[in-house]
């Protein structure tokens, strides 16, 4: 299959700062100019390229471990636990440590307690230049960990730190998007993937390309993105990847063995796929429930089942359809219906549907108008987790529908 996303990517940025590098390094074997190389590859995505320039260090570079940090992400790329365990220990940066614990091992929480360990200290990483910058970096870490985990988040208050701060928070405003159910992200993704293409970002196309393909439903896209991790030596994100197609298939699974045993994050996403795909009893471990979120809103989506949802904005669902009433009104006896129960909802018409003269009438035809769907599912517990709960509706109902879920608890039935 003809690589197109690397045929694309060919002459950007990254690409350009590659060849430098490189030539850099050819006149003058350096610390600093494999530096260059190995950063210039980092962007452009290219796993193999990398382990092969850190093997030429250790051969003729003066400190075999100057680059264990580099080491690291390259050793979770390629699901490597044993040689990422040694690297973590060679590389002795407790925020590299924290993001592995939430990346690779699957264990957010962990990673949260050890950030917050050092968020107010004076620890010190060699390799960053001030203390705003690794102050920055635990921010972003922390972001990515409660994001996994489910948790709120509050993307403006990331620590600021120049135009980085700025391209993290679009980056994850569309995580969160992806992994709390919500799809209006059109005019955020282009903007992200149109930055990333200028810039030569290959590694933060080819991720976000992968959430977007899944809660999408597109299997020719995931497909290519498969392939071309594979190309590019990221087995991680290759295996990723094929456990989506596996569930968006009816292709053979893969086998779990090729999933290393203590690859948590990625054994959570197998699971999920076969919870899904083969209704089997699997219970994601609370760690990561951020992830079971997405799951839950692609599983609907790719199977065509209905549900009501609270994300941002009250919406009801067919799959990847929304479905739309000619009066909105309907949608709101529904959201009262599922949350309250009908006696309450009968109290409470007046929220419902003001300023009509027979709400009662109105009520019955509007549960006619919605047949099958007056038993869908809703996503109120997920929601409500997030911080996104009605967020963007200030109505009277949506008003009232927010304090009696927060006063009585309702997420939690």
């Amino acid at each position: 299959m003809p690589d197109v996303l690397l045929d694309i990517l060919k002459d950007n940025r990254a690409y350009l700062a590659y060849r430098e590098a490189r030539a850099r390094l050819d006149r003058h074997f350096s610390s600093l100019n494999m530096l260059y190389v190995l950063e210039a590859l980092a962007s452009m995505g290219d796993v193999r390229k990398q382990s092969e320039y850190v093997k030429m260090w250790k051969e003729r570079g003066t400190d075999p471990d100057a680059f264990a940090s580099t080491e690291v992400y390259i050793y979770q790329s390629m699901c490597q636990s044993e040689a990422l365990r040694d690297a973590i220990r060679r590389a002795d940066n407790r925020i590299i440590e924290a993001d592995m614990m939430a990346t690779y091992y699957g264990k957010p929480s962990v990673a949260i307690r050890i950030l917050r360990d050092i968020k107010d200290t004076d620890y010190k990483v060699k390799s960053y230049q001030s203390r705003e910058f690794r102050d920055f970096i635990v921010d972003t870490v922390l972001t990515r960990a409660r994001l996994y985990i489910g948790e709120r988040v509050n993307l403006s208050s990331l620590k600021r730190y120049y135009e980085l701060s700025d391209e993290v928070i679009r980056i994850y405003t569309l995580l969160f998007k992806f992994m709390a159910g919500e799809f209006d992200y059109k005019d955020i993704a282009d903007g992200v993937l149109k930055r990333a293409f200028s810039k030569g970002s290959k590694m933060a196309i080819l991720n976000l390309m992968r959430y977007k393909a899944f809660v999408e439903i597109d299997v020719f896209k995931l497909e290519l993105l498969k392939h071309t991790f594979t190309s590019l030596g990221d087995m991680y994100s290759a295996i990723l990847s094929e456990i989506y197609l596996d569930f968006l298939t009816d292709k053979e699974p893969m086998d779990p063995s090729r999933i290393p045993e203590d690859c948590g994050f990625l054994r959570t996403h197998y699971h999920l796929m076969r919870k899904y795909r083969f209704n089997e009893d699997y219970q994601p471990p609370k760690d990561m429930r951020g992830i079971a979120d997405m799951w839950w809103y692609v599983n609907r989506r790719h199977n065509k089942r209905p549900y009501l949802s609270f994300a941002g904005k009250l919406r009801l669902y067919d799959g990847m359809k929304e479905i739309k009433f000619r009066s909105r009104k309907v949608i709101v006896a529904l959201a009262f219906l599922k949350l309250l129960g009908r006696e309450r909802l009968e109290k409470n018409l007046n929220l419902v549907f003001p300023n009509v003269k027979n709400p009662k009438k109105r009520l019955y035809q509007a549960l006619a108008q919605l047949g099958r769907y007056r038993h869908v599912p809703t996503d109120v517990r997920i929601t409500f987790r997030r911080g996104n709960f009605l967020r963007d509706e200030n109505e009277p109902w949506a008003e009232f529908l927010k304090k009696c879920v927060r006063e009585e608890k309702l997420y939690a039935v």
